[in-house]
Formats: C-alpha cells, structure tokens, sequence
C-alpha cells in the first residue's frame, strides 16, 4: 500500500506543508521524553499511548526523539555505545511501533546533534573550557543529565563523527521508512533548540574556538585580537556596549552567532545529502533573547550570547526548509497577551521557507511553569480557548503548526480531543483561503545590534520580550522581519514601521529609515534605536536618524515608567534613556515632565519616538491611526 507522502509547496507564492499533495487534516504531533518534575519516570509505553492516541484521532504526521549519536537529555535514545558499536534498538522500537499500530503515519524524527559522553571523554582536546581552563558545569536544563561536559561547537573532530552519526542515522531511517520518512527536525544545544551550552559560563576558549575566532575574523578583515576575557565580556557603559571600547566583545558574540549559524547550515546539507527529506531547525530567537547572567545559556536559547543572532545566514540556506520555535513566554494570557514564534516570523515567509510553530502551551491536566507563561489554564473552558487562539492564528495566515505534548498525557480527555478534532477541522475547511496577512504595521529587529547591548541590559526585555504581545492587540494586521530584509522587500503596503531594536547608527539603520520614509512610511522608534555610534552613546546622532529631538538623561541608572492609560514601562533601570525634547507630547515619564512619546511631522507622516517600553497597545492603536494603517 502507498505511503502518504509530505511535501513543501510554493506554487502560490508562499511555502506550504502538503501530505499527498492536501493540507494535513491535523496538526503534527510531538511527544516530549524529557523529564520534568512530576513526569520523572516516562516510559516507552507511554509515548506509545499518547501517539497511539493522536493516531486514532486521525493525526497522520508524528514528529519523535531520535538522535545521530547520543541526546543530552534523553540517554535511552544513545545510539552510538562505544568505538564501532552502533545500536538502532530504541529507534528501531520507535519504527517498528509505528509501522504496525500508525501504518498510514509519516515520521518525523528529531534528530539531536550531541556527542555520546566516551567519545568526549577519548577527546578532552575538543571539550568546550571556560576563562579559567575548566571544562565541567551542571547544565541544569538537561532533565537531570549526568553530563558535565560536552563537546565544543567549533570542534572539527566534533563535526567530522556528527557526520559518520547523521550518515549512518538518516541511511538508517531512509531504509525502513522509504516514503514514510517526512524531513528530520535538526536539534542541538539547550533543549534542542541550538542554544550554546555552557553559555553561562562566559561561553568557550578552547583549542577548537580559538581557531575558529582566528578564522572568523581573518574572513572579515580583521586585526587578529584575542578572545575577549569575562571581564571584559562584562564590561558596558552603563545598558550599553561601546564599539570603541568593547568592539572585541561585541564581535565575539556575533562570531558565536555565525559558528551556530555555520554547523546548522553544514548538518542540514547532510541530511539532504542522505535522502532525509525536509529539514526543520529551531533557530533565530532573537525576538525573546532575555538579559540575565544566571538565565543566559540554562534555558534560554535566544539568550544575548545563546547564538541565536544570525538568522540571515540560515534563511539564505537552501538546505533548511523549516524554522521552528514554541510560542513566546513572555505572555500567553488569553485576555493580556498573544501567541508568537521566538523569530521574526515573516522573515521566514520571505525567505521561502516556513515558519512550523510549536504549539507547547499546558492544558489544564498538566502545571503551570515557573518564570514562564507556558499557556496553562487550570480549567477545560480556557484550555480550549487557548487551543482555538491557535487555531485562529494558522487560519489567520499562513504559518504552519504542530503539537507538543511537553509533559505526555496532556491530552488524554475526552473533552480535550474533541476540541482537537474540531479546531483542526475548522483549519483544514479554510485551507485554501489562507494567505499571507495584508499587514500596514511592520515591526523590525537588527539583530546584529543585540552584539551592542550589556549582557545584564533590560532594554531587549522592555523593546521586544514584553512588546510583542502588545502588538497583537492594536486591532490591525503587523508584520515582524528582520532589518536587513527592509533594505530589499516591497514595503509600499506598510503605513507605520516600529523599530523595535535597532541601536546600531553604524549599521543599516541610516539606509532602512531612509527607505521607509522615501514611501511615506511613518516610524515609531523604541528606546535606544540609532543611539550607538562608532564611540558609543550619542543623543545627537539618534536624533538626526530617529527624527525626533532627543536628550539623555544617562548615564547614571534611572527608574523610568511611562504614565499614560494604563501605566506602561516596567519600572525598570535603564541608563542613558533618551528623551524627546519637542514634538507633539502623547504622554510623560511617570513623576517628571520629560516626554515618554512624542511625536514630529515629517514630509509625508510622522517620526514619534518612545522613552520607554513596552508602549501599551492603545498607544500603538492611536499612532497607526495617525499613521492611516
């Protein structure tokens, strides 16, 4: 009998996921195997019941844990036990489950990218080490590993047995899958999401990185330098890096970014070398890269010095096919916030790629996460609404989705399942009316100039982390891409462009503001846009690009909070904050008479620009009416 076959289309203009040549009925499933607290003791049988389960709801494609050599968080998946002992029993038992109980399924693997721990232990040459030489840490978003070491990124000899696994793997799988084998989703790093471990640490100087920081910068024209130190990664002007002073660290996070960037382009040109269909990698969380010295590189991928920063590189490969993410934790809350990827999702569609959400949030048989909004609702009626937001989002355009059972049995309700059943039925009847949102507000991120900002710096966190969730309440379709694709992109449609990070005055920010205003494109600049040049802080020099008067009241500290209705700002320190000093006011700083918004005419709209962040979403509905968005 002939296998349902998944492919990606581009006939309409934008990519799409097809199974035999139609819209899959259901989402895609994933079933976590990590351990969490409260689900220690998960066996294969209870994977086997949760797929088991989706299957006979009608779900035909199934993602699940498989690795090329060994996973740092699930060790039953290790296939490669010793120098020349390869062991296919546990993927074998995935597949032969499969095909006897889902024979109509296609799979999915995803594949994780680590070391088994003898092979580091026969290679202490290619470990990643800290500043001070060491090479052991708790990496302690590793479901209890026992691993205390693990290989450096940079680490060809590293590479070189990643490849003999991911050959050996995706030959494997081609063999007993033949058609049914969908694409591999590439995984790596902090919690497969190619987040650099050991980033806590102050990153690596090992052997393997220092010839590759060598080569990274010879590549680029480069004076050699050496890595820069911890303290010197540390050091900032207040929120902010000063290229004159800290140009060595600010190019060493970007050179972490390119070497993530370079082994998933290298990984997926593998898999697609050895048959193994489309390539998914979660990649480019820049859009939740969140400060905080004990948070960067536990759990946070998109973390500033996570590697998370070159998204450019990877949409320009034609190896990958997919961009993965779950939705952002910033606010999942059904009456304050919204559900978005970790990357500038449109970038993605621009690219020709697609952007897969994982749809991660906690139903009400699960728990709440701590420090996160993971989407839990302690009861059915919510949970369900939360399952139709999502819902509404995959009509509403044109990303793709699957589900992610994170903590197993999540579902196992029949009220629950029927929700399932329904909500995928609502999406799979509007298949063929979905397209690209006709937005008039584009929000934009450098994400080169996260390089630029202190590692302890809550400006990401004000600009973007927290201000996202805004956007999707101002009533009004927006779009969320990176600044280099402003440069090339039709942007006749927009009618306000939101600069959301964009600090960097000496990198294309001078040729992207000119571009929007040469359509009449108004601009809302959040804090710091423009504000570092080739020596640092410079009011005068933002002014001149953000078309707003500005002064800085830094650098010392200072307690910002917006006052408007409601109160916005998160109360946060933040150092040289600039503020408007004319210009048509639309609020003030909370206690002060400094203007927190305000606004100037230009030729053919308006410049506002705002003192802190996040602006609340009636603000931004009020300025793209201004904007005739």
């Amino acid at each position: 009998m002939p296998h349902p076959r998944l492919t990606l289309d581009r006939s309409r203009g934008y990519p799409r996921l097809l199974l035999d040549g139609q819209p899959p009925a259901m989402q895609p499933y994933l079933r976590s195997w990590e351990k969490y607290p409260g689900r220690e003791h998960t066996t294969f049988a209870d994977l086997c019941a949760d797929y088991r389960r989706q299957y006979r709801l009608g779900c035909r494609v199934f993602l699940f844990y498989a690795t090329c050599a060994s996973d740092f968080y699930v060790p039953e998946i290790e296939l490669w036990r010793g120098p020349g002992q390869w062991d296919f029993a546990q993927l074998d038992a995935f597949l032969d489950f499969f095909a006897l109980e889902c024979p109509a399924a296609v799979l999915f693997p995803q594949i994780y990218v680590g070391a088994p721990q003898w092979w580091e232990d026969l290679h202490p040459d290619e470990l990643l080490r800290f500043h001070d030489g060491t090479c052991e840490a708790t990496f302690s978003a590793a479901s209890d590993s026992p691993r205390r070491k693990v290989a450096s990124l940079a680490s060809e000899a590293w590479v070189a047995a990643m490849d003999e696994g991911l050959a050996r793997v995706v030959t494997h799988l081609v063999a007993a899958c033949g058609d049914r084998l969908g694409g591999c989703l590439l995984g790596g790093g902090i919690t497969y999401e190619w987040g650099l471990l050991g980033s806590f640490g102050m990153i690596d100087y090992s052997v393997p990185m220092r010839r590759w920081w060598d080569a990274w910068r010879v590549g680029r024209g480069l004076a050699p330098a050496a890595l820069s130190s911890a303290e010197d990664r540390l050091a900032a002007v207040g929120d902010w890096r000063n290229p004159a002073l800290h140009g060595v660290a600010m190019e060493l996070q970007q050179c972490l970014s390119d070497l993530t960037a370079a082994r998933i382009c290298h990984f997926a040109k593998g898999i697609k070398a050895h048959g193994g269909g489309l390539v998914a990698v979660y990649y480019g969380f820049t859009l939740t890269a969140r400060e905080g010295q004990g948070f960067i590189g536990r759990y946070g991928s998109g973390g500033f010095q996570g590697g998370h920063h070159a998204l450019r590189t990877v949409l320009d490969c034609p190896d990958i096919d997919l961009i993965t993410s779950p939705f952002s934790y910033a606010d999942r809350r059904l009456e304050t916030g919204d559900i978005n990827p970790h990357f500038p999702w449109d970038s993605v569609r621009l690219a020709g790629k697609v952007a897969w959400l994982q749809d991660d949030n906690r139903t009400f048989m699960g728990f709440p996460a701590v420090g996160i909004d993971t989407g839990f609702e302690p009861d059915l009626a919510n949970c369900i609404r939360q399952m139709e937001r999502a819902t509404d989002r995959r009509i509403s355009g044109v990303d793709e989705m699957y589900r992610m059972d994170l903590l197993g049995g999540s579902y196992a309700d029949p009220a629950l399942e029927a929700a399932i059943v329904a909500n995928d039925a609502r999406a799979a009847g509007q298949a063929d009316q979905r397209h690209p949102s006709a937005a008039t507000v584009l929000v934009i991120v450098d994400e080169t100039a996260v390089a630029a900002l202190a590692l302890h710096s809550p400006l990401h966190l004000q600009n973007v982390y927290y201000q996202i969730p805004h956007l999707g309440r101002i009533g009004r379709p927006y779009h969320c891409v990176l600044a280099s694709d402003v440069l090339t992109m039709d942007v006749s449609n927009y009618r306000l462009a939101i600069l959301a990070l964009c600090p960097l005055a000496t990198g294309i920010l001078p040729r992207l503001i000119e571009r929007l205003r040469s359509h009449g494109i108004s601009t809302l600049s959040l804090p710091g846009t423009g504000l570092i040049g080739a020596n640092g802080p410079d009011a005068a020099l933002a002014s001149r690009l953000v078309g707003v008067p500005l002064r800085c009241l830094g650098p010392d500290p200072l307690i910002l909070r917006g006052e408007g209705d409601p109160p916005w700002g998160l109360g946060r320190a933040l150092s040289h904050a600039c503020v408007p000093v004319a210009g048509e006011s639309l609020a003030t700083l909370h206690g002060r008479s400094d203007l927190a918004l305000a606004l100037c005419p230009t030729n053919s709209g308006f410049a506002a620009y705002a003192t802190v962040a996040p602006v609340p979403s009636s603000l931004l509905a009020c300025l793209a009416t201004r904007a005739g968005a």
